[in-house]
């Protein structure tokens, strides 16, 4: 009875098939050691244990369909995506729905993505910095969901025109995002 969920149970027979496909495996105590160990070259192959593993892996891994993310590629939705390479879209099954787009044109997709963390479904969210065309969606997304913290894992000095000020600085009244 140790396994209670699908999830749990899916997640077993990805590690069956991992070991299986991979047939090596270097798991012991020190993380340093073990790191190091897949860092080295393979005399054979010419390549790290770590690029091996990841060659098989990529193998059995499906990436994305256009089927799954038909909302990032409607005509209306393209100029919201920073890129509109397939494998940042997020899929229609897992993004944010803006509940109250306003009537400007605007829809309810946003570049954006719900994840889970240990104990929660989606418990967080990832997107993009907001363009300048997506700022007012940027806060629909974080009214909607009620979030409480934002964390930005992007640098002043790695942002480009695209990148837009979502966040106000000085005095906030002055500033205004849509109805926000």
């Amino acid at each position: 009875m140790m396994v209670r969920t699908l999830k749990q149970y899916s997640f077993i027979y990805d590690v069956i098939m991992e070991a299986l496909l991979i047939n090596y495996s270097m798991v012991g105590k020190d993380l340093k050691d073990n790191y190091r160990l897949l860092s080295e070259e393979n005399p054979v192959t010419k390549r790290s244990h770590f690029t091996e593993q990841f060659e098989v892996l990529e193998k059995h891994v499906s990436g994305l369909s256009a089927e799954k993310c038909m909302a990032g590629l409607k005509k209306e939705n393209c100029s919201k995506n920073r890129f509109n390479c397939l494998d940042l879209l997020p899929p229609d099954a897992h993004r944010p729905i803006l509940k109250n787009p306003s009537n400007n044109g605007r829809t309810d997709y946003i570049n954006a993505l719900h994840i889970d963390s240990y104990v929660q479904q989606k418990a967080f969210i990832i997107t993009q910095t907001p363009l300048i065309s997506t700022v007012v969606d940027f806060w629909q997304m974080v009214y909607d969901n009620n979030v409480q913290t934002i964390v930005m894992l992007d640098s002043q000095s790695l942002r480009d025109d695209t990148c837009a000020r979502y966040w106000p600085s000085g005095d906030p009244s002055a500033h205004n995002f849509g109805s926000f």
